[in-house]
């Protein structure tokens, strides 16, 4: 099984701003899928799902962005899964142009990596570029998260 956490913050004024990216990217996904993220387990929802011939969990920490590394952790032991071999990171990147996408073994999400050096581990990210100038049109922000991505 991989774990696929998506990065972000809860609560309603976040939803569509650019730092949800990685919620925005899970309900994507699980949406793609079939699946309702909606379980509650180690401070995050939850979704079971299937991609290909693997299974994964997808997640989104309830937590501010800041403090996630303890519900990835928490899904990592609940589910004896190796961070550096089953687990995925999306997150929004600034330094990253729109619409480009960075994959990495190891990244450098500061939620997850004060965690990792805690615990020993390594964490690999998936980073999405964004918008430079944020908007504070709720119609400007939904037309942001309905982009199509390309993988650079």
């Amino acid at each position: 099984m991989k774990l696929i956490v998506g990065l972000g913050n809860p609560g309603i004024e976040y939803q569509f701003t650019p730092h949800n990216l990685g919620f925005l990217t899970i309900d994507r996904l699980a949406g793609d899928l079939n699946v309702e993220v909606r379980n509650r387990q180690c401070q995050a929802l939850t979704a079971r799902a299937q991609i290909g011939s693997e299974q994964v969990l997808l997640a989104k920490p309830e937590t501010f962005m800041n403090l996630s590394g303890t519900a990835v952790q928490c899904l990592l032991e609940q589910h004896e899964l190796r961070p550096e071999a089953d687990l995925i990171v999306i997150y929004d990147e600034l330094d990253l142009p729109m619409g480009t996408i960075r994959i990495r073994e190891r990244g450098s999400s500061e939620p997850l990596q004060s965690q990792a050096r805690a615990t020993g581990n390594h964490v690999g990210t998936a980073a999405l570029g964004r918008p430079v100038e944020r908007s504070s049109t709720i119609a400007q922000r939904n037309r942001w998260a309905g982009e199509n991505w390309r993988v650079e």
